[in-house]
């Protein structure tokens, strides 16, 4: 799969920009569970572990009502679950927002 850029954001740390393999199972390693991918409107969204509350994860932040533990990752998507890159103007956007 090829390579995208997102923010990386763990538990109580500031976001950073990652060059990831954007595959289905390369991103469910990262977050070390179930790959979840949440639509947060216009095409972007966050992949967390849907299960992170029955494991030993911290708390990452709730977004829409839902908690989201471990490692989440921002990104692009297509609609069809298929990750793709943010492009600078959204780097830096989605880092004010998160920080």
């Amino acid at each position: 799969m090829a390579r995208i850029k997102v923010l990386l954001c763990e538990p109580q740390a500031k976001p950073r920009v990652e060059e990831i393999d954007g595959g289905r199972e390369a991103v469910a390693a990262l977050v070390t569970g179930t790959f979840y991918l949440m639509d947060l409107g216009d095409g972007l969204g966050v992949v967390f572990d849907a299960d992170g509350n029955k494991k030993v994860k911290d708390l990452n932040r709730v977004i829409d009502g839902v908690p989201m533990f471990g490692l989440c990752i921002f990104c692009r998507h297509d609609g069809a679950e298929n990750l793709l890159a943010l492009d600078e103007a959204e780097v830096a956007e989605m880092e004010k927002l998160l920080a």
